[in-house]
């Protein structure tokens, strides 16, 4: 008669023969559904099983009145078959059954492409963090280099002025000892 998802009534899916699909979100997980048998020769006395089958649970018929709500709460995501039959005036369920497939779809942070996305963005996030690393690294090194090379030329700068200044000081000395000698020579000789 009726379908109810999340307690709020639901417009009832078109059906192709006995078979009705049903699809919901993963949040939509209380159904109800108020049923209804119209057989005017069982005067009320007919009655209706049920069982609810699938996502790896298995239900025993299950039986009702002729106007019976069939609640199902806190249904997994999964693929469920909720199977109903009628019972005739003489209480024998041998009329056809009717099939109802529910899907209820998982929250996307659950699904197989939402997973492999998610590694794929991690592994991106890793590569991403090393090479950003390696390249931080690098030019850390090339300035480490230059300082090298600064520090090096600026040695041998120094180096090579106190080279210039260590001839110059041996050159003076020389001289001086030479101005020494000279005037000795010059003393001695006067």
């Amino acid at each position: 008669k009726s379908l109810k998802v999340n307690h709020q009534a639901f417009p009832l899916p078109v059906q192709a023969g006995n078979k009705t699909v049903l699809s919901l979100r993963y949040n939509e997980n209380w159904v109800s559904f108020e049923t209804g048998i119209i057989n005017h020769f069982s005067n009320g006395k007919a009655r209706l099983r049920y069982k609810l089958e699938g996502s790896g649970m298995f239900e025993e018929w299950q039986y009702g009145s002729y106007y019976f709500t069939i609640r199902y709460e806190g249904l997994t995501p999964g693929d469920y078959r909720l199977v109903m039959q009628a019972s005739n005036a003489a209480d024998e369920f041998n009329g056809p059954e009717t099939i109802w497939h529910i899907v209820i779809k998982p929250p996307f942070w659950n699904t197989w492409w939402f997973r492999i996305l998610a590694t794929l963005f991690g592994f991106g996030c890793i590569v991403g963090l090393i090479q950003y690393r390696a390249r931080n690294l690098l030019e850390k090194n090339i300035v480490l280099e230059r300082k090298i090379e600064e520090r090096t030329s600026e040695l041998n700068n120094s180096l090579t002025e106190l080279k210039s200044t260590q001839d110059q000081l041996i050159q003076s000395e020389k001289m001086a000892s030479l101005g020494e000698l000279t005037s000795g020579i010059a003393h001695e000789i006067k």
